[in-house]
């Protein structure tokens, strides 16, 4: 999807209906759903149509973050209410795992698994939880700040892409298998990051990165984008401000 080939009339209904100002995050799904977000209140506009359906979660608290490992159940994470919410397609709730109620002390992470489940992270215990859907613990990796590894463990991001589990904490970026192994460990300080098309992605002081597999520099942009994906970069909420990779500059 490119939003340069929209045409002038869905870059008025966007810049007029989407309300610019409301939301300060952004996702798009596998399917190309748009996804816009602030605090409690969430919005989706559908890939294929101008319908957009709109939700506002506030018993959860704020939300965290937004996983679409399976597009057609998104899911949202609230720290503050320690809940995992789940969708459909119209942002109803369709789902929801109470954290508090697993006993696996307070959860400041969460991601998608391809392999069903979530991954969760504890971070006042340092320990790595993979559990079913249904909320029963299937995996623990305790006390990992007792590794070899000497870091704050104060872990910032976490991505599965169903080969491989990915962590990042303000000085190392993790590597672990999908049994909870660390199979690799790098020495790189925090910065925004996405998984895109199973690479690892930053952006640190304007520069577009590659970190994982391979390390190597995309190009320069003029601020830190809010979101990127397989088709370029977005610059804020709104998504008419948007880079394809082609026009970012090596």
């Amino acid at each position: 999807m490119n939003f340069w080939k929209l045409g002038i009339s869905t870059y008025l209904w966007l810049t007029f209906q989407f309300g610019l100002a409301q939301y300060t995050s952004m996702s798009i799904d596998p399917l190309g759903n748009i996804y816009r977000w602030n605090k409690s209140k969430i919005e989706k506009k559908e890939s294929n149509s101008a319908i957009v359906f709109q939700n506002n979660l506030l018993s959860f608290g704020d939300i965290q973050n937004i996983d679409f490992t399976n597009p057609f159940k998104p899911f949202l994470f609230f720290e503050n209410s320690q809940s995992i919410v789940i969708l459909d397609n119209t942002l109803s709730i369709q789902g929801q795992i109470n954290l508090e109620n697993l006993n696996m002390g307070w959860i400041t992470q969460v991601c998608g698994s391809k392999w069903s489940g979530y991954w969760l992270w504890n971070n006042m215990e340092k320990t790595l939880i993979k559990i079913n859907p249904h909320g029963e613990s299937i995996l623990q990796i305790p006390n990992l700040s007792q590794s070899y590894i000497h870091s704050s463990w104060e872990i910032r991001w976490m991505a599965e892409n169903g080969q491989q589990l990915y962590l990042r904490d303000g000085e190392h970026f993790f590597v672990f298998d999908l049994l909870g192994g660390l199979s690799n460990v790098y020495p790189f300080s925090y910065a925004p990051t996405w998984l895109i098309d199973g690479q690892v992605m930053q952006c640190r002081d304007n520069k577009i990165e590659v970190l994982y597999p391979t390390i190597k520099t995309i190009g320069t942009v003029s601020k830190c984008p809010v979101y990127m994906d397989e088709n370029g970069i977005y610059f804020s909420a709104d998504p008419i401000e948007f880079t394809p990779w082609r026009e970012v500059q090596p």
